[in-house]
Formats: C-alpha cells, structure tokens, sequence
C-alpha cells in the first residue's frame, strides 16, 4: 500500500507520509495531513486510466517531451511503498482543454488522460493540510474537558454511559455528550501563522481556554488531543492544537457555543 507521496507543483513541492495509519505531511513543514485530501490524490492516481498513447523516437525525446508540456512538467507525483520509489507520474499540458499528457517513469511511452486528473492531483500545502482544528472518532472518545477562565467542565465514560466528573458528579445526557462533540469535531481553521516565533502576541502563551479530548485506539492506546484558545479577533479567537505549531483562528461561533456550565448536560 502507498505510503508516501510528494507533489510538485509550480506553487512548490508538498511531501506526505503514512505512518501507523495516519497520514502527515513532512515538508515543507510537519504538520497534520487532510485524510480526505490524501484519498482524493491516491483516487485520481488509481482511476487515471491511460489511452491514447504516444510511442517516443530515439532522438526526438528531448523536442517531444517538451512539446507535450513534460520537460519540465507541469506536476510531478513520487509514488512510495515501504520507504521506496514505486512510480514517478508526470504531468503535461493539455492541447484541447479536454485530455492531459501523462507520462511515467516506468514506461517510454506518453499517454493521455483526463484533464480533471491532473487537476486531482496538483495540489498545494493549504489544500493538502488539515483544516480541523480538533481530528477524532467520536466513538473512539473516552473523555472531554473544557477548561475556561471561570470552570472546568469534564465528563467521562463509563460502563453505564457517559458521566459527569466537574464541576459537579453524575450522570450526563447522552444525546448533550454527543451534541457537544459532534460540536468540537465541526471548527474549521482559517490559517494565521505556521511559524509563530512567540504565542504571547496571539494570546495563546496563557490561554483563556483548554479544550481536551481524550480517545482510546482500536489496539487500546491513548491519546489526547489539545486545543487552546486565545486572544480575540475580529471575526473569532486565535487558537492553536498542540499537534502542530500554527497558529489559526477559530470563527466567534464555535467560542459561543462551547458550554460554559453542566447544567445543559445533567
């Protein structure tokens, strides 16, 4: 199964990696992967089925590549499995805006594929990153906690269902639990610095917010995954996940709408 990919564009070369299951992204920056964005890219490389092909004369591969708009090309994906260079697939212009030429290192021919596959594929940092601020399975959450400047709010499972823990202790609604992390899983990230040389100017070297979440894998490991939230912004508040350096803001929204009490969960 693939699991590297690096993809050269003229908006420059993005290169991701598979490791235990999840994809990220490790130039040019490390950061988390779009899962969705990696399975369109892998889909358009599987469904891109060739035709038309174009056999290369000895002596005439220099003047026709480029003709074709493959020397240089104008997309280049490295194809990986296991750490190795499965395919090199390139990518050239497309003479009636209908079909593309493609060509691959494993073969000497060219081909011709559809123009939207090529579209499929050339894809940049912004579009290949995750936009979610928070990435979980719902079902795979053991226990949340949302820690603002004037309570905590923490609530746990167990054997019977979903439990208060602060500020008070008892049982929890389950369709509230379910509300309030469908809620987390929903803020999307508009992007404000990925190399932030302090958090003190964003408001996040102390916090006003904590958001955790804790989950459990399917072989039993933990994890948890952190949001803080900031200083206000225009439209929202400057956050940041502890998985990652950037700096993003969060719509005032998503702010608005976190519980500030558990009475809504009783």
């Amino acid at each position: 199964k693939v699991d590297g990919l690096t993809i050269q564009t003229d908006s420059g070369t993005v290169v991701l990696r598979k490791e235990e299951g999840t994809w990220s992204i490790t130039e040019p920056l490390a950061l988390p992967a779009s899962e969705g964005s990696v399975q369109g890219v892998l889909a358009n490389l599987e469904r891109a089925h060739l035709k038309k092909f174009l056999l290369l004369e000895e002596g005439e591969e220099t003047e026709r590549l480029t003709e074709y708009g493959l020397l240089p090309p104008m997309v280049r994906v490295i194809v990986e499995v296991e750490g190795a260079v499965l395919d090199t697939i390139d990518y050239g212009n497309s003479p009636l805006n209908v079909y593309v030429y493609v060509k691959k290192a494993s073969e000497d021919r060219v081909g011709m594929t559809e123009l939207y596959r090529r579209t499929g594929v050339a894809r940049n940092l912004r579009q290949m990153r995750e936009k979610r601020a928070l990435v979980f399975a719902k079902s795979a959450v053991t226990e949340w906690r949302i820690a603002g400047q004037r309570s905590t709010i923490e609530v746990a499972k167990a054997a019977e269902g979903w439990r208060l823990q602060q500020p008070s202790v008892g049982p929890a609604d389950g369709g509230q639990v379910d509300s309030v992390l469908a809620h987390l899983g929903s803020a999307f990230m508009t992007f404000v610095d990925d190399t932030p040389a302090s958090l003190a100017p964003f408001g996040l070297d102390s916090p006003t917010m904590q958001i955790d979440v804790h989950v459990q894998g399917a072989d039993g490991s933990q994890a948890i995954h952190t949001l803080w939230i900031g200083d206000e912004t225009e439209k929202g508040h400057y956050a940041k996940s502890t998985s990652g350096p950037s700096v993003f803001s969060l719509d005032s929204s998503f702010v608005q709408s976190l519980p500030t009490s558990d009475l809504p969960l009783r």
